[in-house]
C-alpha cells in the first residue's frame, strides 16, 4: 500500500505499518504518536524462528541425527527460512528509506522495489525461469515452507528383512 500512497503521510502509514508487520513491534516509525501494527502482532521473523527451533528440535531427539532423509528434507526449508530472513531485511531497509522521504516522487523505485521483494517473500522467484519455485537460494519463500514441510513427513522403505 506504500507503494500506492496519494500522500507522503499515507506512504509514511503504510511503511510503519510494513515495517511493524514483519518484525512484529508497533513502533512509531511515522512520528504520528502510536505505533500500529495492523497484522498479528508476532511478526515473520517470530515465525520463522519458531519453525527453526521445531526443526532443530526434531534433530535433538536421540537418533534422528542419523536420518539422512530428514536432514535433507529439513534443509529444503532452512534454504527457505534463510531466503525468507534476507527479504524482510530488504523490506525494512526500503520501507525505512519511505519513512525519512518527504516526496513520493524521490522514492518511487524504492517503493516499487519493496512492493516487488514482499511479493517475492511470499510466492518465491523462479530464478533459473525453469517454472518452478525450488528449495534454492534466492528462490523459495514463506509458500514454500508448507510444501516441502510435507516432505518431513515421509519415510523410505525397502524391500526386504528387518534390520536386527
Amino acid at each position: 500500500l506504500a507503494a500506492g500512497a496519494n500522500s507522503v503521510g499515507g506512504m509514511h502509514t503504510h511503511a510503519e505499518h510494513t515495517i511493524n508487520i514483519l518484525l512484529g513491534t508497533q513502533v512509531d516509525y511515522d512520528g504520528n504518536g502510536r505505533g500500529e501494527n495492523p497484522g498479528m502482532g508476532s511478526g515473520v521473523l517470530y515465525f520463522l524462528d519458531t519453525i527453526e527451533e521445531q526443526l532443530n528440535q526434531i534433530f535433538n531427539q536421540d537418533g534422528t541425527a542419523q536420518n539422512r532423509t530428514l536432514e535433507n528434507n529439513s534443509e529444503l526449508i532452512h534454504v527457505c527460512l534463510v531466503n525468507v530472513r534476507g527479504w524482510v531485511d530488504q523490506v525494512v531497509t526500503l520501507e525505512q528509506q519511505l519513512l525519512a522521504s518527504d516526496s513520493i516522487e524521490s522514492v518511487g523505485d524504492q517503493a516499487t522495489e519493496a512492493q516487488q521483494i514482499a511479493s517475492t517473500l511470499i510466492t518465491g522467484a523462479d530464478l533459473n525461469n525453469n517454472g518452478q519455485v525450488e528449495p534454492f537460494e534466492g528462490e523459495c519463500g514463506l509458500q514454500q515452507i508448507s510444501t516441502y514441510s510435507l516432505l518431513l513427513n515421509s519415510i523410505n522403505i525397502y524391500e526386504g528383512p528387518l534390520p536386527p
